[in-house]
This record gives C-alpha cells, structure tokens and sequence, in this order.
C-alpha cells in the first residue's frame, strides 16, 4: 500500500467522486454535486480547499474543467490517468485487508497516546468519536470490536471484556503494546522482521574480555544518521506549526525544545519521549500538514533511534 497523506486522500475522494458521478455519456460532473457530497464526508469542507484541491488535480492532468468567465470550474471530467488513479484508490480504500491491518495500527497508537501520555482510561466509544477512517471511509463499531479483540488476543492489550463485547472495553496497554509504539513498529511486524539497522562503536579501557572462545567476534551495529534525521524532522514541524492555533503552538514548544536538547546532548531516550509527546498531539490536530507529519513521519523516526 502506497503512504497517502491527508491531502493524497482528501484528493482521491474527490477523484472517486467525480468517476462515481460523471454522466455516461460525456464523463463530466457538477463540481458542485462534487463538493456537496464531499461535504457530507467532511464537514469542514469549504469551497476555497476544495477547488484548490480541484486545480492541484488539474494541474497534474488527472481532471480538465471548464470554467466560467470568474474562473470558476462548471463542469469537470476525469482524464483517462485520473481514471486509473481513481481506481487505485478506490481498490485500496475497499480492500478489507488493509483497512483491518490499517484499523489495528491506528487503535493501538491511539490508546498509547490516551493512556501513557495524556493518563486517560480510554474506550473504545472515545474513540468512535473521534471519526477514525481508512481513506476517508470511516471505521464502524464493529470493525473496531474486532480490531480490539485481535489486539488481546495477539497480547497487545487486555482489560475488562463483556458477553455481548468481545474486546476490552476498558484497554490496558500490555509491555508489548507499549514496546510496539514506541519502537515504531506495526503490530503486523513478524517476530523475525529486521530490527532497525544500528551501528555502535565500542570503546574498551583497561582488561576486558570481549569474545569467548578461540573464533568469537562481536559486531554492534547502530545507525547514526537518526539526529539528521530528527533535525529534518523539527524542520518540518517548524513549518507546519504556524497554521495551528496560538495554545497548541505554546503546548508543543517545550516538547520540541527537548527534542533539540536531546540531539544536541546526543541522547535517543530523551529524544524518543518528547517525540513520543509530540505524537500526541495528532488528536488536536486531525487534518492539515502537522497531522500529515505526525501520522507519517513520526512511527519510522521512532524506529531509528536506538
């Protein structure tokens, strides 16, 4: 599956939209039908994203539209590349697969994030209301029943159960769970995937057996490319931030702030718990480039330090 960020999904719906609406004859739709119906699925929808979103699309040849005199798209139609772009993301969005390996993942960073950041007690109707979707298809009940019920019985997490509920509905983060966030893997890793390649130079003064036997050889190694990294990272985030309202730019300053101290001092575990704080803040922010960052970029970072 290819990383859509928020605007590569919000795009491929509209994509979507189009294809589903286009008349049979001429394969053109109502930019206004189009908005409407994407309105329904975002609310928060205007018109200004969405014909910038529309342009973008233009721009790369995947739609041509007609316009006005005032410039503005009257009747638009998917080219044949927009087609085949459409039907990937379609294929992709309806792929049941995905969707659950994709609903696991998602539930799992978000009980992280409630419980071991913000000490809540967090259920599975909290996070319903938060809208969770794969693609822009939102998740339903019993999706996210089974999802919790999985991440149990793979040992992810436990909590209290009832008959007509077969997952906890109060979930306790298990070390495994906490461990499987915090080293930015998925919950479908196998147990023989790779770790993160690292190498370590080590440093012996004075006696020290370092091998036993007569052909023994020892060989650590650690990445040292994770406070580039990170640097690139806080790069990013800089430039995201000044969309966000005044008090969440206050709130994620101090935790940014350690996160510079922890490169420059050249320590990954203060490092990795002010990233780890940065990641909660994806809840606040569910659209937008800070959310892209935050649901892209951070679980792989995570994964590099040692």
């Amino acid at each position: 599956m290819r990383a859509y960020t928020a605007d590569d999904t919000i795009r491929g719906q509209i994509l979507a939209l189009i294809v589903e609406l286009s008349d049979e004859t001429t394969s053109t739709a109502s930019p206004t039908v189009v908005l409407q119906r994407m309105q329904e699925l975002q609310s928060e929808m205007s018109s200004t994203t969405f014909n910038q979103h529309l342009e973008f699309l233009e721009s790369r040849g995947l739609v041509t539209a007609q316009r006005n005199a005032g410039g503005d798209a009257y009747i638009v139609a998917v080219t044949p590349d927009g087609r085949d772009a459409a039907s990937a993301f379609i294929a992709e969005r309806d792929n049941p697969v995905l969707r659950r390996k994709q609903l696991q993942d998602d539930y799992l960073r978000w009980l992280y994030t409630r419980i071991e950041i913000e000490d809540g007690s967090p259920t599975p109707t909290e996070y319903l209301a938060t809208s969770p979707a794969f693609l822009g298809s939102p998740y339903t009940a019993k999706e996210l029943e089974k999802a919790g019920g999985r991440l149990r019985d793979a040992a992810y997490i436990d909590g209290p159960c009832a008959w007509q509920y077969d997952a906890p509905l109060r979930p306790r983060l298990t070390a495994k769970g906490r461990h499987t966030v915090e080293s930015g893997r998925s919950v479908h890793d196998t147990n023989d995937a790779p770790s993160p390649v690292q190498n370590i130079s080590t440093v012996v003064h004075g006696n020290a057996n370092v091998a036993v036997g007569d052909h023994a050889s020892q060989t650590i190694t650690v990445n040292n490319a994770w406070p580039e990294k990170v640097t690139a990272f806080l790069d990013a985030l800089a430039q995201a931030s000044p969309a966000l309202p005044v008090e969440l730019q206050k709130a994620l300053q101090p935790h940014v702030q350690e996160v510079q101290q922890g490169v420059t001092q050249k320590d990954p575990s203060k490092v990795r718990a002010a990233l780890t704080a940065i990641g909660g803040f994806l809840g606040a922010v569910s659209s937008g480039a800070l959310a892209n960052i935050l649901a892209t970029q951070l679980q792989p970072l995570l994964g590099l330090l040692p």
